[in-house]
């Protein structure tokens, strides 16, 4: 891998997007990548940069976490014992 070029993920990294949403572009651009860690050229990096730009989409929010009861009972669990104690009395 010489200096000029660049990873898949660091590509996203660089984005705001996910690799498997850049790599998903560069399949569709005909640039022969098949994992994030795969590298590409800055050429080849520089047309997949103008494609995003082109579609003028901002980068997806992070989901949030499930907030499932299990997670809920391990937020309670690292509560103070006194601040339960108060709490149920």
């Amino acid at each position: 891998m010489g200096s000029d070029s660049i990873r898949i993920y660091t590509l996203a990294r660089e984005l705001q997007r996910s690799s498997k949403e850049v790599l998903a572009l560069s399949h569709t651009l005909q640039i022969e990548a098949t994992t994030p860690s795969s590298s590409i050229s800055q050429a080849d990096a520089d047309r997949i940069m103008a494609a995003i730009q082109a579609n003028g989409v901002d980068p997806a929010p992070p989901p949030k976490p499930p907030s499932s009861p299990l997670r809920q009972r391990l937020i309670f669990a690292t509560q103070p014992i006194t601040s339960i104690v108060r709490s149920a009395g």
